[in-house]
């Protein structure tokens, strides 16, 4: 099955979607802020990355672009809550960024 890394600071989108995912056969894992996810990226690639937007320090937006310079092939989903943040509409900017999808928080499983 894939590699999957999930990247999000909210500890209990981490745990559903590991639950989720492992239970799937898949091997899952965590990074709890957009730098850590970038440096777990870099030392072990997964076939997909599932990115939340909005985390403290480097926010998902950067994450991705930081990611899709050095690994142009990277394939991510982002995650966001807070979908628009004044007149920026998140969701729809990380697609422009590289993202395959965007799904809004919250979601059922």
């Amino acid at each position: 099955m894939a590699r999957i890394l999930i990247i999000d600071d909210d500890l209990q989108i981490r745990v559903a979607l590991r639950h989720l995912l492992s239970s799937n056969g898949h091997d899952v894992e965590e990074a709890v802020n957009g730098e850590d996810g970038i440096v777990c990226y870099q030392e072990h690639p997964a076939d997909l990355v599932i990115l939340d937007i909005m985390m403290p320090g480097i926010n998902g937006l950067e994450v991705i672009e930081i990611l899709q310079k050095g690994f142009p092939k990277v394939r991510i989903v982002t995650l966001s809550a807070a979908h628009q943040v004044g007149r920026a509409n998140l969701l729809p900017a990380s697609i422009l960024l590289g993202a395959l999808r965007a799904v809004r928080k919250p979601f059922e499983s």
